[in-house]
């Protein structure tokens, strides 16, 4: 993501003080209806930048973006591996700043919260509680307003760079003579060491890195705290690995204290893959720098539309700078719950939404194939999960990575890309791997030896779904993906002149196409259906799995017709909020069990592109009218919503949610 010099000083400033709508060129002047009466001094801290930078940024006639403000209670950066999290510690408690960081949570549990490192990471207290006021985030840093006793306190916290915080109070006492206290405590729960210094308070932590298919390794973090001006007393309680500090301010008095964090992780097996810092330290910086990353999107126009532009957004703020097995820089689930990990068809699926972007946007598209390409294991076949301390040997669909490279290419429906040399250098590199992914599944994961494919479970992607109560089944959408990713690779063998190979990967497709179409459908049913192993019978369980077939255009005419009609059947698909991930005449069915019940949009996409490509054209834009906006109630983007109640559940700030509502507000991406 690069930085480029967009706007002169004065206008940088009106950005920060303005907030117009998303998308809008900056006036200064105007405010948005939610900026509230917040002190002016309150980021002037952050506002100034160097003559230099003035004299660099004049003359410019680039447009700025900026994202709406909002409530959200989370504060990152781009690239960064952790994250400032607002909550409060009881139950309608003052919501308290902890710092969050990659992977460390509870490994062994699927939905395991993150805990944080340091909680709270600082916080102003008196001998009476405190009351919030005011929270508002504005992308590049949060602004609080609170009463604390007879002080009023205006908080700016903001991402200085990847492992520094800084935090400023602006504290008014409006009573009389009193002291205060800043404190912060490192997580009780591990090995912690905290030392006085000169100026602060450097915090040492050890603990484990917890796998689900291998051992736990040690970690290590250091943390170094520094606050000016210094405390008139500095007490550290290593029982409770609390460091205190302690204040006085006089009657009628304004006084400033500027908290500044400077986190390392030192974990051994880390060693020597530090990631990459950036330069710029200023919230004008890091405004500009988020202008320029919402310039790349697909459809400017549409930034205008808040939940537009911060599902564009979302790609910036969930990404991660390359450290350990992350080669590059990657594009998490969600930084707010799954950042532990980059996961492949989810990899996939953000490459596809990047890959309609502008140039940084592709850069950063082809980054999120390296990382799977680029470390296969020994037997040809791709990771299912990839953390910075370790590899999942699990699998995820194939096809998928296929698919998003050919687009990177260049590849369009019917229009077949002259690649520059590079970038067939680069496609005959990813054929050769994705090749060996494919002939991995063809010879590991069909246990009859019947030319059908068997999965469940994580690897398939619908984790807890009931298509796999009775265990594994041969499986209508592997054997779909299997049949797409032959498609595919015959059209990247025809691109590098392996015309041997393409007749032979045509020649799998068209095979597969013919047994879907006979051998997952049910006549009487209208629809497809999974497969028993032991005797073939149909898994009789309905799911939008069926949509599968008319995706990736295996489907008749007829089938697909048939299949279209359920979604007006209330006891299938016709649920307020559409498509359920199972039936609701499922007895156990439940909208807001992840795969048991509730939408999720991955599949809503794969029925509406399906339905598009069959001329079903009313139901596909009905299905994916009710899917925007069934998003769109929301600030954000959630991992999945209940099928009765539209309610965003699971992680917020969801990667894929989002990069499928950018890819449904612009072409399809479908190119076979």
């Amino acid at each position: 993501m690069k930085f480029l010099p967009v706007l002169s000083v004065l206008v940088l400033m009106f950005a920060l003080l303005s907030f117009q709508a998303c998308g809008q060129k900056e006036k200064s002047g105007n405010k948005s209806s939610t900026d509230g009466d917040i002190d002016d001094e309150a980021v002037s801290e952050y506002d100034n930048q160097s003559e230099s930078d003035a004299t660099e940024n004049e003359g410019s006639e680039s447009e700025h973006y900026s994202i709406e403000p909002s409530s959200k209670a989370l504060l990152t950066r781009a690239g960064a591996h952790s994250n400032v999290w607002f909550q409060a510690q009881e139950e309608n408690g003052f919501p308290l700043p902890g710092l969050y960081y990659r992977q460390y949570s509870d490994m062994y549990s699927h939905f395991g919260m993150f805990r944080p490192l340091l909680n709270p990471l600082a916080a102003l207290s008196v001998n009476e509680a405190c009351t919030l006021n005011y929270h508002q985030w504005r992308a590049s840093h949060t602004v609080r307003e609170y009463d604390c006793g007879g002080l009023s306190v205006t908080e700016t916290a903001h991402y200085a760079d990847l492992d520094k915080i800084n935090i400023r109070f602006k504290i008014r006492n409006n009573g009389a003579d009193t002291e205060f206290k800043l404190s912060g405590t490192a997580a009780f729960d591990l090995e912690n060491t905290l030392l006085k210094k000169s100026d602060g308070v450097e915090i040492t932590i050890n603990g484990h890195y917890a796998h689900l298919w291998s051992d736990a390794i040690p970690a290590q973090w250091k943390a170094s705290v520094t606050v000016s001006p210094g405390p008139e007393e500095l007490e550290i309680d290593k029982k409770d690995a609390t460091w205190t500090m302690h204040y006085s301010i006089a009657e009628s008095k304004t006084t400033e204290l500027l908290f500044e964090l400077e986190l390392n992780e030192t974990t051994p097996a880390l060693a020597g893959t530090a990631p990459k810092a950036m330069q710029d330290e200023s919230i004008a910086a890091y405004d500009i720098e988020i202008s320029n990353w919402l310039s790349q999107a697909p459809d400017k126009q549409l930034l205008s539309k808040p939940f537009y532009s911060n599902a564009w957004y979302l790609f910036f703020e969930n990404s991660a700078a390359p450290l350990g097995n992350w080669l590059e820089t990657s594009i998490t689930p969600s930084k707010r719950h799954y950042f532990r990990g980059v996961w492949l068809w989810d990899s996939a699926f953000h490459a596809l939404a990047l890959s309609e972007g502008g140039n940084d946007a592709q850069s950063l598209a082809r980054m999120q194939i390296d990382n799977f390409v680029k470390q296969p294991f020994s037997d040809g076949h791709l990771s299912r999960e990839i953390w910075v301390t370790d590899k999942n040997p699990g699998i995820q669909p194939p096809g998928l990575l296929t698919w998003a490279s050919l687009v990177l290419a260049g590849y369009r429906k019917d229009s077949p890309p002259s690649p520059e040399t590079s970038a067939l250098e680069r496609l005959s590199s990813e054929y050769d791997i994705y090749k060996a992914n494919h002939q991995w599944f063809l010879n590991t994961r069909d246990s009859d030896i019947d030319g059908l494919y068997e999965w469940e479970g994580t690897d398939s992607g619908w984790d807890t779904s009931p298509r796999w109560d009775g265990g594994a089944v041969e499986a209508l959408d592997l054997a779909c993906w299997l049949q797409l990713d032959a498609a595919l690779l015959a059209r990247m063998a025809q691109i590098l002149d392996k015309n041997d190979e393409k007749n032979g990967f045509e020649a799998e497709a068209l095979a597969m196409a013919e047994r879907i179409r006979n051998e997952f459908w049910d006549e009487n049913d209208g629809f497809f259906y999974d497969l028993k192993i032991d005797n073939g019978d149909f898994v009789r369980v309905k799911t939008p799995a069926t949509f599968v077939p008319l995706f990736t255009g295996v489907a008749t005419q007829t089938q697909a017709e048939r299949v279209s009609e359920s979604l007006s059947d209330e006891n299938i698909f016709a649920t307020p909020f559409g498509l359920p991930s199972v039936s609701p005449d499922f007895e156990e069915y439940n909208p807001k069990d992840y795969w048991r019940g509730p939408v999720w949009i991955v599949t809503n996409a794969f029925a509406i592109w399906g339905l598009e490509r069959y001329g079903l054209n009313t139901q596909a834009q009905k299905l994916k009218t009710n899917t925007l906006s069934m998003m769109e109630q929301f600030e954000t983007t959630y991992e999945y919503y209940n099928s009765q109640t539209g309610e965003g559940i699971g992680a917020p700030d969801f990667m894929w949610s989002a990069a499928f509502y950018i890819m449904l507000n612009g072409k399809s991406p479908v190119i076979w």
